[in-house]
């Protein structure tokens, strides 16, 4: 796969020992699907899938309806597809955001589960002791933020973050209160 920020693609062929490379649109590393243009759509409608799958299995097999066994069971068997590498595809976008959040899985789950339906969204999740994804991802991102600012992962701190000088700081600020 090759990625470029050109807007006219134009084919060559790589070769690797004499053999020609093929060429593909989208590849898999680490269970993480990236297409051609860095974009992880082709990730999120797939983990979207299969979590939404997963959560009807759930509710069609689990033989107890005690909301409090099967939303233990959504946080072991549902999240985790749900939030895997989360700091390398999180999505930016309210589109993506809503398609993993709202209508979509955890969302649908909880307003199955029985004597639940007819609660709001953000009831349903504190009376589950659920949190929502977006803050689960954003927790995740300033974790993998904090692993690299204490070298606690190998990423070079300066590849990722600039430190700016006291006077730039104030000077930035002030610009921003100005505003």
């Amino acid at each position: 796969m090759r990625v470029t920020l050109r807007k006219t693609n134009f084919r060559s062929t790589y070769l690797l020992c004499g053999n020609v490379l093929p060429s593909v649109q989208e590849c898999r590393d680490l269970g993480v699907s990236v297409d051609h243009a860095l974009c992880f759509t082709g990730h999120i409608c797939n983990i979207v899938a299969k979590a939404k799958q997963r959560s009807s299995q759930i509710l069609r097999f689990f033989l107890s309806t005690d909301p409090e066994v099967l939303t233990k069971a959504f946080v072991v068997y549902v999240r985790p597809i749900l939030e895997y590498s989360s700091p390398v595809w999180s999505p930016y976008t309210v589109t993506w955001i809503n398609k993993l959040e709202s209508v979509q899985v955890q969302r649908s789950f909880t307003k199955r589960l029985p004597g639940l339906h007819k609660l709001s969204y953000e009831t349903r999740l504190k009376r589950l002791g659920l949190e929502r994804l977006k803050i689960r991802r954003l927790h995740a991102d300033l974790t993998m933020c904090f692993k690299i600012v204490h070298n606690l992962v190998n990423a070079p701190f300066d590849q990722f973050f600039k430190i700016k000088s006291a006077q730039e700081y104030t000077w930035s600020l002030s610009k921003v209160v100005l505003s």
